[in-house]
């Protein structure tokens, strides 16, 4: 979106079709006039400031983990007493640093937790999230409101700010279907009404635009193209495209997967998200060693 563009206040309409909605810009005037803009910058704000504490207490308790680490390991080591005058003294010896392996294995684990979880925190401070989703789980019930990011991130009480876009439930973002739909989680389909879908321009903490649509653009060119042309059939072409990267990219696993497509339609795109992906469901298992690309050369 050019800086003139992103200067204008800009109208909320939507095609005959209904499927975008013009972007609500930020500027001095029409965020005050815009109460759901106002509400989202807010929402963003306080994202973002949790994500900010959320990563200095994590770098301050590695760094006590480490210390501690490190002083436990020298305390246990030094209480070890290495006698190997028998078999039944040899196996308590080796028993002993056992548990000093075990011990340090445990600070291990934590530290990697939180290391995993400080690294995720810095990829979504350059952007928080980029859509927002509400589904009606039950009737009666509550809607719930997920942020979808590059990265999912819960806080200290388990509440979710951030939805990882591999996840499950963000399927719904992406099947591109409005209303009553599902998406499909430990071998079951989970049955779920989409009221909203919502899409952001975001920079670290400052809401540039949304839109409300009913399609899940994942382009960020494509995106600003689309607010200023909307027409009925670029959005059918839209729908289209995105809905069939989306199955290419959550298809189930497969021996062999071949992907047809005219130049510049999004393959190597869509190749890209559906490593990402499938390093996502599988990554208990899936290494990035096990991963071979042939490329047509090396900029690839």
């Amino acid at each position: 979106m050019s800086d003139e563009r992103a200067h204008d206040t800009a109208s909320e309409s939507k095609t005959s079709d209904g499927n975008l909605a013009a972007p609500n810009v930020a500027n001095d005037e029409g965020s005050e006039n815009d109460p759901v803009f106002t509400q989202e910058q807010q929402h963003l704000s306080d994202t973002y400031a949790t994500l900010q504490s959320m990563a200095g207490a994590l770098a301050v308790k590695m760094r006590k983990n480490e210390d501690a680490a490190a002083a436990t390991k020298q305390q246990m080591v030094e209480e070890i007493k290495q006698n190997y005058g028998s078999d039944t003294e040899a196996f308590e010896t080796y028993a002993d640093f056992a548990t000093v392996n075990s011990v340090i294995d445990s600070y291990n684990q934590t530290q990697d937790a939180a290391a995993e979880k400080l690294s995720n925190i810095g990829l979504l401070l350059s952007q928080p999230y980029f859509a927002k989703i509400v589904l009606d789980f039950k009737c009666g019930a509550a809607p719930k409101e997920l942020y979808i990011g590059a990265a999912g991130v819960s806080d200290d009480s388990c509440r979710r700010l951030v939805v990882d876009w591999r996840s499950p439930v963000a399927e719904v973002y992406y099947n591109q279907d409005m209303g009553p739909t599902h998406y499909r989680a430990n071998g079951r389909a989970i049955a779920v009404d989409l009221t909203l879908r919502r899409q952001f321009d975001i920079v670290r903490d400052e809401l540039r635009a949304y839109f409300d649509t009913n399609i899940a653009i994942q382009d960020s060119l494509l995106l600003a193209s689309l607010s200023k042309q909307r027409t009925s059939q670029m959005q059918a072409i839209t729908a289209t495209i995105q809905k069939e990267q989306n199955a290419v990219i959550r298809h189930e696993d497969s021996p062999v997967l071949l992907v047809a497509g005219i130049a510049g339609s999004g393959k190597t795109s869509v190749l890209l998200q559906r490593i990402a992906y499938l390093f996502y469901q599988h990554r208990e298992s899936l290494r990035p060693e096990d991963v071979f690309l042939i490329t047509p050369n090396p900029v690839f």
